[in-house]
């Protein structure tokens, strides 16, 4: 009797100590809104304890399927990784392990981040700066044009970082134009 009492009363310190990084996982579900969910799991019972911002389509009491994992005692942190949502949408996480006093590993909160959305900006930045078959500048359009012959010149000279001056090599300061 006083076995099971005691197994009882570490049952619910190892649910206070997982229910500690509840607010954790809301905190940083709404700093990273709409892109990150944070999943709590509890690993005595193989459970998801919280879910914040649930991109996942998970519900609380699910099944973490986290029973097969060994935690080794120096692995708090695990990650980053990419996965899969149920969208098929590329996904980048990380995972902390939650321990009790004793180092043993009862929890897991993991950050799962939605990077589909900044595969598809990156994408249509891409695109949009590629353009459609840029050509050169036509002469007919630019012979005569001093101010982009002028333009031109100025990019030229501020993309390399040091100047020849009167045979001394020198590196401009951010205040300083060095003229030839």
């Amino acid at each position: 009797m006083a076995e099971r009492v005691a197994a009882a009363g570490e049952g619910v310190f190892r649910q206070r100590l997982v229910a500690r990084a509840v607010p954790m996982a809301d905190a940083i579900a709404t700093l990273f809104f709409p892109f990150a969910e944070v999943v709590v799991h509890d690993l005595q019972s193989q459970t998801v304890a919280h879910i914040a911002n649930n991109l996942s389509r998970r519900e609380v009491g699910d099944a973490s399927a986290l029973d097969d994992l060994r935690f080794a005692a120096s692995a708090d942190v695990i990650g980053p990784y990419e996965k899969r949502n149920w969208d098929g949408g590329a996904m980048r996480s990380i995972s902390v392990v939650i321990r009790d006093d004793a180092r043993a590993a009862i929890g897991v909160l993991c950050i799962n981040l939605n990077i589909a959305v900044f595969d598809q900006a990156r994408a249509t930045l891409e695109l949009f700066v590629r353009g459609v078959s840029v050509q050169a500048q036509p002469d007919t359009l630019f012979r005569d044009d001093w101010q982009e012959r002028i333009n031109t010149f100025l990019a030229t000279r501020e993309s390399h970082s040091t100047y020849e001056i009167e045979g001394e090599s020198t590196t401009p300061k951010d205040d300083q134009l060095f003229y030839a």
